[in-house]
């Protein structure tokens, strides 16, 4: 949800926000908020689709910050999209706003919208597991049950979503903008602004709170927006304010007025006409119920680890197993957005978007995530769907704009037998076949660690339908080895110097992103089918498989002929890695496979090739204008003569022309040496 305009409109009247030092609490924290703020905050990449590496240690310090100062967290993320669909007209407008901004971006130009890197969310639930933050994975959207949470122990919420405003919390709201947790400085307390309900209806005319609610919907919402409907009130008139607040600050101060919703909405339906005026009723009536808080049914997991949670109807084609997986982050939320609604939303990356999308390539893998979840549900009432087809709409981008795709559900021959609802009972061998066959899996890969490989498959697969360049698979496997023995370092230590990054300003090359994005989708993907198969392999730690600017780094250093184990001098064991790695996924690739990502053949090879032989080129084509030039001379010298034969009196003028004109020839191939030289 979100109104627009009110986080600003709040953040700047400091007559709304009180000043605190927040310590010894519990702290509710909308999860998906704070992962996105801490990323972007941060000033972390985008450009090159991710710094996980450093996004790992930005979550690190914020949850250490708050164990310094006896601050406990519980974290809420959102799962599944809303089955009523209510948003879909708002998730549409921000996945083109994301596909246009990802395009900017990778164009080089300054884009003020986020665009938030595809495996995010899967490193943020990873390193929560890491640290033992308690932390939970929601069915649907967060906000409710999380303000519900907050109600129930008497804590605050800390977020950036502006509905929290608008949630009446007993204990408050701390928007993230305002929580200083990155300059605590060894105290036992971290400054913040804290927002109370009562404060700011008080500021109002002491405005009943229960007219809240119904300006975020007048104000327009994620669920509803009046202007749809032809209301549109100038609200302006009422403010106390110009600018950009004006809108915002003459509703509220409008609504000051009435003792009760009902009261204002009555007034409201007087500007529509009569055969509206009953969808106008409905819609603001909706609109306010969304802030209405239920019981928490949260509480209970993390007290005790039980998902006691009563499943909405809509929801109950969820198998009873998956349920606390999901709620431990375990699976991803993708499964509930096929199996609910059939429709899943991919990720948009900064990649060239001249090309096809780079989801593309791991739509395969995704097919069998869907077969397991449609094809092998057993439906109440009915024989299995043996034979019938399913097909699961994928919204992605064609050039730069959203499309729906339909994709048919499928799997390999090993899962067929398989039942979703029986899923986690199958005995492992045959869970693994499935990944195997889904990935192209041949050979068991014995010479690297456990835990790398679901990524050593990944990148099979991925040479196998991406087909990059050597830089780009070289840079890839490097990436894992120097990150990873970076992450082994002490905290001290575990830095971006260690990598040895640099800068860039420019964009990305637009060719090595798009190989990357796609190498990630197939990572994703491949997770997501892991984690329904109850993990036949590891899962790897993700925030040490990616790191963007160094990947691209090294592609760069690749493509002007570097040697790719100029990275590892004198670190014997991480060279062996490196050769481990490349060993075990070139194995049974097919030759043509293994010369295009071995050989110097791209265009490093062919720059040092030039410039080796600058000097002869050089003397070569210098040598030759000159023969030319004297040529060309010669013959129109001739030319001349001939034109002059008739008059032999023009004889010697002749000759002495000659001579003239050949003087004039050897100071131009004097030149021309010069030139040359």
């Amino acid at each position: 949800m979100g109104v627009k305009g009110l986080y600003s409109y709040i953040s700047e009247n400091c007559q709304f926000l009180e000043a605190c030092e927040f310590r010894q609490s519990k702290l509710i924290i909308d999860g998906c908020n704070l992962m996105n703020c801490l990323y972007s905050d941060s000033n972390l990449d985008q450009k090159h689709a991710g710094d996980y590496f450093a996004f790992e240690m930005i979550i690190e310090e914020f949850f250490s910050a708050l164990g310094h100062c006896g601050i406990d967290p519980y974290v809420v993320l959102d799962g599944g999209s809303d089955p009523s669909d209510k948003k879909l007209a708002t998730l549409d407008q921000r996945a083109k706003d994301k596909i246009k901004n990802a395009n900017e971006i990778s164009l080089g130009r300054d884009c003020s919208t986020n665009v938030p890197p595809a495996l995010l969310k899967n490193v943020f639930k990873q390193v929560l597991t890491k640290l033992g933050v308690n932390f939970v994975q929601c069915l649907g959207e967060a906000d409710a049950e999380t303000a519900a949470l907050a109600n129930e122990w008497n804590c605050p919420v800390l977020s950036n979503d502006s509905d929290f405003y608008i949630f009446k919390l007993h204990a408050g709201f701390l928007p993230f903008g305002c929580f200083q947790w990155n300059k605590w400085c060894g105290k036992d307390f971290i400054c913040a602004r804290i927002f109370t309900v009562s404060r700011f209806c008080a500021s109002f005319n002491n405005m009943n709170y229960d007219l809240l609610p119904l300006f975020a919907t007048l104000a327009g919402n994620d669920y509803v927006n009046l202007h749809t409907m032809g209301v549109s009130l100038n609200w302006k008139r009422f403010a106390n304010c110009s600018g950009r607040f004006s809108r915002i600050d003459g509703l509220l101060r409008w609504l000051s007025k009435f003792r009760k919703p009902n009261m204002a909405i009555a007034e409201v339906t007087r500007h529509v006409s009569q055969q509206q005026q009953v969808e106008v009723i409905v819609a603001l009536t909706n609109g306010m119920n969304e802030y209405k808080l239920s019981r928490c049914t949260l509480a209970q997991f993390f007290l005790q680890g039980a998902v006691s949670e009563p499943v909405p109807e809509k929801l109950q084609v969820l198998p009873a197993w998956t349920l606390k997986p999901l709620a431990k982050g375990k699976l991803g939320s993708i499964i509930i957005d096929a199996l609910v609604l059939h429709r899943v939303r991919l990720s948009f990356q900064v990649e060239n978007c001249d090309l096809p999308s780079s989801n593309g390539v791991s739509r395969s893998i995704r097919q069998v995530v869907y077969g397991l979840l449609l094809c092998g549900k057993q439906q109440a009432g009915r024989a299995q769907n043996h034979g019938h087809e399913h097909y699961v709409d994928e919204c992605d981008r064609e050039g730069l704009k959203l499309k729906t795709f339909k994709v048919k559900a499928a799997v390999p021959a090993s899962g067929e037998h398989l039942t979703l609802e029986t899923l986690q009972k199958a005995p492992l061998r045959e869970r693994l076949q499935v990944l195997f066959d889904t990935l192209g899996v041949t050979e068991v890969s014995d010479a690297v660690p456990l835990e790398l490989h679901l990524p050593v498959y990944v990148t099979r697969f991925w040479l196998m339908h991406s087909r990059p360049r050597r830089e780009h698979f070289m840079a890839l496997l490097l990436g894992f080895v120097l990150s990873r023995q970076a992450g082994m370092k002490t905290p001290g230590t575990f830095s971006r110097t260690f990598l040895n990054l640099k800068k860039e300003a420019a964009g990305p090359d637009r060719e090595t992103a798009h190989k990357f994005c796609e190498w990630k989708t197939c990572l994703r993907a491949s997770l997501h089918l892991n984690q329904l198969l109850c993990f036949p392999l590891a899962e790897p730690n993700c925030a040490q498989l990616y790191c963007g600017p160094l990947l691209h780094q090294i592609a760069a250093e690749l493509r002007s002929g570097a040697d790719p184990e100029s990275r590892l001098q004198q670190k014997p064991q991480a060279q062996l890695l490196f050769r481990q790695l490349k060993e075990a996924v070139l194995r049974s690739v097919g030759d043509d496979i293994v010369q295009s990502v071995t050989s110097k053949s791209g265009h490093g090879a062919r720059q040092q090739h030039a410039a080796r032989n600058v000097d002869e080129l050089r003397e070569q084509f210098a040598g030759r204008f000159v023969i030319e030039e004297e040529e060309l001379i010669e013959r129109r010298i001739k030319q001349k003569a001939e034109e002059e034969m008739p008059c032999a009196f023009y004889k010697p003028r002749t000759r002495q022309k000659c001579k003239a004109v050949q003087t004039k020839k050897n100071t131009k191939s004097r030149k021309c040496d010069t030139f040359w030289d």
